[in-house]
């Protein structure tokens, strides 16, 4: 249980030079005068709570410790400092990994998205997923300009119906099966229920064109293996087959909101009697943190943060007037700093490799005009490597560091448990391989061989 402390209303000095320095000193006084302590054993180490400056995070068990132990804190720092601490800016999360249910479609209609379809309403997360979608997906564009005279049968659940209509002016062999969405004579489709003796309210098939009627697009096959082969040709198949959101940008903000909501029932933390704001995600020294553990969704958002500034240089990668040299130095210090900040606790996989390899390739071929594949192939600028060898370095000042650094008896306990090798995708992973922990911080110590190294993981 994390409870944040993001700010105050009235500090302890003012108006002095050091003012700063002798606020945290005073806050780190308040923390010691509270009797409830509180903390966590992770990994063997003893955590109390995490701080940077006059920013804390507490950690606690449960909801009821962490309760009292902001409680005491506000009240100590009132009485003793005549410091108020900000309820509005104070916020708690319960860091456990909830399990829900997988997304349906209803989650995806109730999800509030950035962007959505004007033709057929389905939401995105992203412009890109809405552009796919307008270009590959969606069944609303280009629609029939025919007049309609009448709908005559019926197919499908009641929430997927399809219509089969007759057109003015065309007798019963051009007949053809909408979808409802397709429909804007809905007046038409109301007439037709009212005159049919079928049940609004259920659903609508014919036994026997069981195996022959495709249940997505309506169209009906005179052989089994036709309607087969429908479903599985990649094109001229089914054109009203749902395109997954397996997998997808969309599945995983759905999935999050879920758990969101999940962490928000679970539980609260009170501080003064009054309820503290549940947060199932927050930024903390730059670096996005998620109640579930998920270490993607931080590497995502400095992707989406650089691809950001990436955007605001266009006019550099544009000019004719510089290199291509000097727009790959300038890539390296505007977009890739703002990429691989906080990168040392990625969890930097194979697959998160192929990501970020791709998301550069597709950049600097921008810069250089090569083909993406060959900047993918051979980058004229190495992101994934040097990304590695700045994960290394910190590494090694890690295991170089006082032995009462809590940082480092974290690495060592992980180096421990994966018997010297560090946890796969970890900061460990691409460090020379030793028998030891002991001897792994052996070849740290000796900073010329491990600089030599960094430069050959670069």
């Amino acid at each position: 249980m994390l409870s944040r402390a993001f700010g105050v209303s009235r500090g302890v000095v003012q108006g002095d030079i050091f003012s700063p320095v002798c606020f945290v000193i005073a806050l780190e006084c308040l923390f010691k005068r509270c009797e409830s302590h509180g903390g966590v054993s992770l990994v063997s180490v003893w955590l109390e709570r995490l701080e940077y400056a006059d920013d804390a995070a507490l950690i606690d068990v449960g909801y009821e410790m962490a309760s009292r132990k902001v409680s005491e804190l506000e009240a100590v720092a009132k009485s003793q400092a005549d410091m108020e601490i900000s309820r509005p800016k104070t916020e708690f999360m319960a860091v456990r990994d909830f399990e829900v249910s997988a997304a349906v479609q209803a989650d995806y209609d109730e999800q509030e998205w950035q962007f959505s379809c004007a033709d057929c309403g389905r939401g995105f997360p992203s412009k890109q997923g809405l552009a796919i979608h307008r270009g590959l997906h969606c069944k609303q564009r280009g629609k029939d300009p025919w007049e309609l005279e009448k709908v005559v049968d019926v197919r499908g659940v009641p929430e997927e119906r399809f219509y089969r209509v007759r057109w003015a002016g065309w007798d019963e062999e051009h007949d053809s099966w909408i979808n409802w969405r397709q429909l804007d004579a809905l007046d038409a489709v109301d007439a037709f229920w009212d005159a049919s003796a079928l049940d609004r309210e259920k659903p609508v098939w014919e036994l026997e064109e069981e195996g022959l009627r495709c249940r997505q697009c309506c169209k009906l096959f005179s052989r089994a293996q036709d309607l087969k082969a429908h479903h599985t040709r990649k094109k001229g198949g089914c054109t009203w087959a749902e395109a997954s959101r397996a997998g997808s940008k969309a599945e995983k903000t759905v999935i999050q909101g879920k758990k969101a909501a999940a962490h928000k029932a679970a539980g609260t933390v009170c501080m003064g009697g009054q309820e503290l704001v549940a947060a199932f995600s927050f930024k903390y020294l730059g670096i996005w943190f998620y109640a579930d553990g998920d270490r993607v969704r931080g590497r995502e958002a400095r992707m989406e943060q650089a691809a950001d500034r990436f955007r605001q240089m266009g006019s550099i990668w544009n000019s004719s007037e510089l290199s291509v040299g000097l727009k790959i130095r300038l890539f390296v210090a505007g977009v890739y700093s703002v990429l691989v900040y906080g990168c040392e606790c990625w969890d930097l996989s194979e697959k998160a490799g192929t990501a970020l390899r791709a998301w550069g390739a597709r950049r600097l071929a921008m810069i250089t005009g090569r083909e993406i594949r060959d900047e993918y192939l051979a980058p004229s600028f190495d992101l994934l490597g040097s990304a590695k060898a700045r994960r290394l370095k910190w590494a090694g000042q890690l295991l170089r560091a006082e032995e009462d650094f809590l940082p480092r008896r974290v690495a060592l306990v992980e180096l421990e448990r994966y018997g010297g090798a560090g946890h796969p995708g970890g900061i460990f992973q691409d460090a020379p391989k030793c028998a030891s922990v002991e001897e792994l911080v052996e070849l740290a110590r000796d900073q010329q061989f491990w600089s030599t190294w960094v430069r050959v993981v670069k």
